[in-house]
């Protein structure tokens, strides 16, 4: 249990780091690197003496810094194939969302572009059989440029578009057991609630915004993250992009 709220409380914290920080990670001018994932939150600690940017939703509610909001659709049992690999936690990288959709015998939503986009990278965790959490990399790119994978932070340098300011990231949450007990997190820090609303595919959409005072400062979009169940899958979409952009991102998700 403590490993699974340990991947999900990390899952999108430290990624607000001062302008010298991202400053040093820009490949070349205009370019801006943003790290992600581990890597961003020891970098985020050191620089911000441990402060966590964001921690997650719990399982079945979402609460942001106390408040409560709009429920989504539950987090329904979700039949999930065995895939052989490693039930500890362990992150296993796949080939691509769609090869490991099949292996997993679990549909997923896809969004306009994202099945032709070529920079899309995915890992894989699988806790005890129970839990299931799938993370993709540079899902969306939209209109970034000079795209380079950087070995160092596990991310890609790029050139920011006039839509797109940072790749826009996706990571699938799923119950695969009904021995799973729901816990209980919160979405804490510099994230605020700014709306809800029901997708084109008539699911129920919770928008977070980031409120960092440092974001101004860094010259990106404040990131807009989007969070709904699917068939009892959880997505979280999140990057610089505006609500608006997000809310098309959504819209345009099927299974076909």
């Amino acid at each position: 249990m403590e490993k699974i709220r340990q991947a999900i409380d990390t899952r999108l914290a430290g990624q607000h780091l001062p302008e010298t920080v991202y400053d040093a990670l820009c490949a070349r001018p205009a370019r801006r690197s943003r790290v992600r994932r581990a890597a961003a939150l020891l970098a985020a600690v050191c620089v911000l003496g441990g402060a966590t940017a964001l921690a997650a939703a719990r399982l079945f509610g979402m609460n942001v810094n106390g408040r409560e909001l709009p429920p989504l659709e539950p987090m329904t049992m979700v039949e999930t194939a065995d895939t052989g690999g490693p039930a500890d936690g362990t992150e296993q990288q796949a080939e691509g969302l769609d090869a490991l959709s099949r292996a997993l015998g679990v549909p997923f939503l896809w969004a306009e572009g994202a099945r032709e986009n070529p920079y899309t990278r995915v890992s894989y965790k699988n806790f005890g059989g129970e839990y299931q959490i799938v993370k993709a990399k540079a899902y969306l790119v939209g209109d970034l440029r000079d795209l380079v994978w950087q070995d160092e932070y596990d991310y890609y340098s790029w050139t920011a578009g006039t839509v797109y300011q940072t790749p826009v990231d996706l990571t699938l949450e799923w119950v695969s057991d009904e021995a799973q007990q729901p816990f209980d997190t919160d979405y804490l820090g510099y994230y605020a609630y700014a709306d809800t609303f029901t997708s084109a595919g008539g699911h129920t959409v919770n928008l977070l915004v980031d409120t960092a005072p440092g974001t101004a400062g860094s010259g990106l979009k404040p990131e807009c993250a989007a969070v709904f169940v699917a068939d009892g899958v959880r997505y979280t979409l999140s990057g610089h992009v505006t609500q608006q952009t997000m809310r098309a991102i959504v819209d345009s998700m099927s299974y076909a």
